[in-house]
């Protein structure tokens, strides 16, 4: 899957052009080198990204095949580090 789709599936941001635009930004890493929006990303992959004053440290546990429900992101990734900036 897209890395600006899973972005926006999971609910980490809110529209796939936003997650395309804080891609684009140069902002977010993916396994420790910097990511484009179409780069696919799998399971067990790690994506570093700020969002909300906080750098946010995410391992992908799960590809969603569907859009994924309110109150279920989590069952898609788990944030593993979390640092206010």
């Amino acid at each position: 899957m897209r890395l600006d789709l899973f972005l926006k599936r999971t609910m980490i941001v809110k529209r796939r052009a936003v997650a395309n635009e804080l891609v684009r930004s140069g902002r977010v890493l993916l396994n420790g080198a910097l990511a484009k929006p179409g780069r696919d990303v799998k399971e067990n992959d790690i994506l570093q990204l700020p969002l909300h004053r906080r750098r946010l440290k995410i391992l992908i546990k799960e590809i969603p095949t569907r859009p994924v429900k309110k109150g279920t992101e989590l069952n898609y990734y788990e944030i593993l580090e979390e640092e206010i900036v």
